[in-house]
């Protein structure tokens, strides 16, 4: 008996074993799994076939670029039979998904390879769809409408969307859709029956939300209106909400609606309706039955989940392309870290070569050398040509007496295009000096010997000029102008002109800047918007100018009382920036984030005022009588590659420094011909202090022996 039992177990075992065998073996497998070669930058398509015969249908996607360069990146998309993007990925090496679809046709798979890849990249994918269960019936709905909390009477049948809306917690707008159930027996639902109410989200006013269905209690009355809904949309609506799925724009929502469609059924209710809300202060569009396939409709769908073992089966087969994916995705980070670590030395070496071999070339580049001689006390001048093409443009500037005597002396000046004095050196044998400036043109270098200084003198000067970035664009201000409060009426167009007293100004300049044309797109991460102006007069050796943002549009004619309030103090609330400056100096105000704001905002012109920050009277040059290079500008400029600015930085620092070791050199070789001098001429003294000291010691001792001789 015991033999029986055992025979009879080991049966049953062998049997389910089997069974499970040929279950799995039975499975469908619809997987695709392709390599090809992306040789160019056209778009490559591939078709899959999808049967999502279910509500519960499920796409599985893994791709990736064959043992990849670090450089080699591709983008690819998932596009549905009516060509919307069910999943993208922009610059990327190698991913998977698993997502949810609802459209039946053919799915195109789309690759795309980056510029700067590899010429060939050898590329794979693997395309699966999981499908469980079976649909018994699909109903559309009879209405697919919106009601509007606005317009409560009108009949709001969108030819679209469903628009959803809420505010302060209170839904405006809903939407109805509501399922004739003539023809329909109960008969249809067994234990494994499951109805699902579909929905296809087409948009969202934020990123993520929540929507929500609740049960509408009531026969749907038509024509459907807020009216008609009675107190469900009043409020109603909340009690009865029995399901809600947080979704993103393009998301399918499926809400499992299985009791409520059993109750209807059993109650040989006529129809079973819905309404869907926002959760949250948000609006939202569900796709109805226009301007999509049928496959986006609104839907019930009654569906035999199958069997328990087939769903398993499923579910272990998803996990399994998802670890297989996850498995591609390790291995091949795994591949590039280890590639990147072994050129990471080659590189390093490499780019330590090009950073001597840059940091070489600007030393021999671009830099005067000259030495010279100075015969006369004629002032001898040198040109040296400068493009100020940015609002960071640096003169280095580097000049000596070659072994000079101590009383050795040079006056230096070094003037601009517009022949104005940029800097000077009275009774001077070295000195050195970094300085911004804004002309372009021809810079004049000149010497000029003091009186008393050697018959000839050799005098060597360096001359060397940074620029880092580019400008891309330069704006020229519609007005520039001063507004008196003494003469609160007008306007004066030609310079700008600052006082201020007891903390209160009583002038101040006046810049408007049109921004028809100017697109945001010009700004990037890297990109700086400097306000450029020039100090024509100070009544103080040094004042801080200040700029404030003047919010309003400006007021024409301008003048004080046109400026309204912020001439009358709201300057000072508005001020952003302020810098210590001296007569000729070229001032440089940062204004980015004000310009994009301006630009973001649409605006057609950006307005500043500028004031002295203390008591004092300045004047900036406007638009009159000086060159454009010194007319108040804003300045696009791209700053350039990191390197290249740690470069000029290097360069500049580098310069002065040997500016600063000539000038210690200079004084060494001063203080030792001095000191040598000095010990010179203390010898000759001492020799000559001795040669008194022997005259007067021999006249002492003749004059005493005549004495003697006279007395005897």
């Amino acid at each position: 008996m015991a033999m029986a039992t055992s025979t009879k177990s080991n049966a049953m075992t062998a049997l389910l074993i089997s069974t499970l065998v040929v279950t799995l073996c039975s499975v469908p497998t619809s997987a695709s799994r392709f390599t090809f070669t992306l040789s160019s930058r056209v778009e490559e398509c591939f078709l899959e076939e999808v049967d999502a015969r279910t509500s519960d249908n499920k796409m599985l996607f893994r791709f990736g670029i064959m043992e990849p360069e670090s450089y080699d990146f591709m983008d690819v998309q998932i596009k549905s039979p009516s060509w919307a993007v069910v999943e993208a990925w922009n610059k990327t090496q190698i991913n998977h998904v698993s997502t949810t679809v609802r459209e039946t046709g053919l799915y195109h798979l789309c690759f795309r390879k980056r510029a700067g890849s590899s010429k060939d990249i050898e590329v794979f994918y693997s395309f699966d769809f999981i499908s469980t269960g079976s649909v018994s019936l699909t109903l559309y709905p009879a209405v697919a409408a919106t009601i509007d909390k606005s317009e409560p009477d009108n009949q709001v049948y969108s030819s679209a969307i469903m628009s959803l809306s809420t505010k302060k917690g209170e839904a405006t707008k809903m939407g109805v859709v509501d399922f004739n159930l003539d023809g329909v027996s109960s008969s249809i639902l067994h234990s494994n029956t499951r109805v699902q109410l579909l929905l296809s989200v087409d948009y969202l006013s934020k990123p993520k939300l929540e929507v929500a269905v609740a049960r509408v209690q009531r026969k749907v009355d038509y024509p459907v209106s807020w009216n008609s809904m009675g107190a469900h949309p009043r409020g109603d609506y909340k009690a009865f909400t029995f399901d809600s799925a947080v979704t993103e724009i393009g998301s399918h929502l499926s809400f499992d609606v299985t009791e409520i469609f059993s109750e209807a059924l059993n109650q040989n209710q006529k129809s079973v309706a819905f309404s869907l809300h926002a959760n949250e202060d948000s609006e939202a569009a569900i796709s109805t039955m226009s301007h999509v396939s049928a496959d986006f409709f609104p839907q019930l769908v009654v569906e035999d989940l199958g069997l328990g073992l087939m769903r398993e089966v499923s579910y272990f087969k998803e996990s399994v392309f998802t670890l297989r994916g996850d498995i591609s995705y390790i291995l091949q980070k795994e591949r590039g870290s280890r590639n990147a670590a072994e050129s990471t030395n080659s590189r390093i070496m490499w780019t330590s070569l090009l950073v001597n071999l840059v940091l070489v070339g600007i030393a021999l580049a671009q830099a005067s050398r000259f030495t010279f001689t100075l015969t006369s006390r004629a002032e001898e001048c040198f040109m040296e040509d400068v493009d100020a093409r940015t609002s960071d443009n640096k003169i280095l500037f580097r000049f000596g007496i070659v072994e000079p005597e101590p009383y050795d002396f040079i006056n230096v000046q070094i003037k601009s295009p517009s022949w104005k004095t940029v800097e000077s050196w009275n009774k001077t044998q070295a000195n050195h000096m970094t300085t911004p400036v804004r002309e372009t043109g021809l810079y004049h270098v000149c010497f000029s010997k003091r009186a008393g200084a050697s018959k000839e003198l050799n005098v060597y000067y360096s001359f060397d000029f940074i620029s880092t970035g580019s400008v891309s664009l330069t704006l020229y201000p519609g007005v520039a102008a001063t507004v008196d409060k003494a003469q609160s009426d007008q306007a004066v167009y030609t310079v700008m002109s600052m006082a201020t007293k007891k903390g209160e100004a009583t002038k101040m300049g006046v810049l408007e800047f049109e921004l028809t044309g100017v697109s945001s797109s010009i700004l990037h991460s890297n990109t700086r918007v400097q306000l450029l102006m020039s100090v024509d007069y100070l009544s103080k050796k040094q004042v801080e100018i200040s700029v404030a943002r003047v919010p309003q549009k400006l007021v024409y004619p301008l003048s004080w009382d046109s400026m309204g309030a912020h001439a009358r103090g709201d300057y000072k609330a508005h001020t952003f920036d302020g810098v210590t400056c001296e007569v000729g100096t070229h001032l440089s105000f940062d204004v980015t984030e004000m310009f994009a704001e301006a630009l973001n905002n649409g605006l057609n012109t950006i307005a500043f005022s500028v004031h002295a920050s203390e008591d004092a009277d300045a004047t900036i040059s406007g638009l009159s009588y000086v060159t454009t290079d010194y007319f108040p500008q804003l300045v696009v400029e791209d700053l350039g590659l990191d390197l290249m600015r740690e470069v000029a930085y290097f360069k500049e620092t580098v310069f002065t420094l040997k500016g600063d070791i000539s000038y210690i050199l200079q004084r060494e070789r001063g203080s030792r011909n001095l000191a040598e001098s000095t010990n010179s001429r203390i010898k000759w003294l001492s020799m000559m202090v001795n040669v008194v000291l022997v005259g007067i010691a021999f006249a002492q001792v003749v004059y005493i022996r005549g004495l003697l001789e006279n007395s005897y």
